[in-house]
């Protein structure tokens, strides 16, 4: 990202969480707007819980939301918004595989905005059941991790008008492409022998140092160009989430200056992957539900909240 674009973007995000608390009703303000260093702000999540801080989609004013969609929409890809709304949508569906438990709710995501966008430093956060989408802007620069998906089904049932729709398709078929262009010898390498967990091996830790990490797997220096491109076709698939400018500013900032790829798990069922290039972290499990049930977070060891 040009210096120019940086400003333009900023300046973007800035006024746009200004139009935001400005439609919010003073009752509504009191509750979204937090303080800048309120400790909550890197306390994200991914879980079905009920959040203490914010207020509920569900709950805010008519004439805010179309303007927290604007917010969203400018963080996003077109793919990226269509892939949000998707997952909030799977809730319906998981609510009704579980018997009709009330919590599976699509309506059930909650806004929080930390700072005065207008003059200051500001984080927005949007999140609830497999989602948390959070954007820090400090002077002129915008960070958009951490960044979670994820979807439970991964794919939609037989039973269901929807069968057989997979909201995480590209994500999930360019990991198992990734693995399978490695050559024999490197392929075993990247393979970790390990039983899998039930979820991303980082959490939903608030900060990451680059060095959070191990090396594992297989260095990415010592793979032919092929197996490299395919694991960036995988990193991409998380990467085009995000807005144009963003994807391009993660991917100019950290490719190419080495990192690891790690492999868990079955080629064709239930697994877990990992890459890191530069600062730049993918960590996805989809080890649930025998590999129905996808985890991912896109990360920037040292970066996250726009800190440096």
């Amino acid at each position: 990202m040009s210096v120019a674009e940086e400003i333009h973007f900023a300046g973007a995000f800035r006024a746009a969480l200004t139009q935001v608390i400005a439609a919010l009703p003073d009752e509504q303000r009191e509750l979204v707007v937090l303080p800048w260093d309120h400790p909550g702000r890197t306390r994200w999540d991914s879980g079905p819980r009920e959040r203490s801080l914010g207020m509920r989609w569900s709950a805010i004013a008519p004439t805010a939301r179309p303007l927290i969609e604007m917010v969203l929409s400018l963080l996003h890809s077109p793919n990226g918004h269509q892939r949000m709304w998707a997952i909030r949508s799977l809730e319906s569906i998981l609510g009704r595989l579980e018997g009709g438990r009330p919590h599976r709710d699509p309506d059930r995501y909650w806004i929080q905005i930390f700072g005065d966008p207008s003059h200051g430093p500001s984080t927005f956060r949007f999140e609830g059941h497999h989602l948390s989408v959070n954007a820090t802007v400090i002077d002129d620069r915008v960070r958009a991790t951490p960044l979670f998906r994820a979807t439970n089904p991964a794919r939609v049932p037989d039973d269901d008008p929807r069968a057989g729709w997979r909201v995480l398709d590209r994500e999930e078929d360019c990991a198992r492409t990734a693995i399978a262009a490695l050559p024999a010898t490197q392929r075993q390498r990247a393979w970790i022998n390990a039983p899998l967990a039930g979820d991303t091996q980082t959490g939903v830790a608030e900060s990451l140092l680059p060095t959070a990490l191990a090396p594992q797997g297989i260095s990415l220096l010592e793979l032919p160009l092929a197996a490299t491109a395919a694991i960036h076709a995988a990193v991409d698939a998380w990467l085009d989430h995000l807005t144009p400018v963003l994807a391009a500013d993660l991917r100019q900032r950290n490719r190419g200056r080495g990192g690891w790829f790690a492999w868990q798990g079955d080629a064709r069922g239930a697994f877990a992957w990992r890459c890191v290039e530069g600062d730049l972290l993918i960590d996805v499990n989809q080890a649930q539900n025998a590999g129905n049930h996808i985890h991912a977070v896109v990360r920037e060891c040292g970066q996250d909240w726009a800190s440096s």
